[in-house]
């Protein structure tokens, strides 16, 4: 995904966010995601929450994975999840999912072509602003890695 990002910036700017959406969040503390993301991209945005939003937000976006609800973060436990990453457009729906088959290639040529489309269609395609914008606002409760 890292990868991706790096192609679409150097062609349009910043104009794509990298999110990672937390499958464990026994585990996954704000500080735990934020360290693991670090590797990914320096513009990721890291999120995680309680057992039942993660729930949620995993069966908004029909993402299997199984996490005991009551899993200690201290135990030795596997977590299971499918693993995509999804585009979506510039006002919020889902447009594309990709694989661990897809190559950073293939991607790139699919990302680029939807970004033309939006442009062509009349679509506003700004800078992407969310990790700078919720840390910025007062009111999260987040940490910056």
């Amino acid at each position: 995904m890292g990868e991706v990002v790096d192609n679409v910036e150097a062609k349009h700017g910043p104009i794509v966010q990298p999110i990672f959406v937390s499958c464990d969040p026994a585990r996954d503390t704000v500080p735990a995601v934020s360290k693991y993301i670090a590797d990914f991209h320096p513009r990721m945005l890291g999120l995680t929450g309680s057992y039942d939003a993660v729930k949620s937000a995993c069966k908004a976006y029909r993402v299997y994975f199984s996490t005991p609800p009551s899993a200690d973060p201290n135990g030795d436990y596997l977590v299971d999840h499918s693993i995509f990453f999804y585009l979506m457009d510039p006002e919020g729906r889902f447009v594309d999912a990709f694989g661990r088959a897809s190559t950073a290639e293939e991607v790139t040529e699919k990302v680029l072509k939807y970004i033309n489309q939006w442009k062509d269609g009349g679509y506003q395609v700004g800078k992407a602003e969310a990790k700078a914008k919720v840390l910025a606002d007062p009111s999260r409760k987040v940490t910056s890695s």
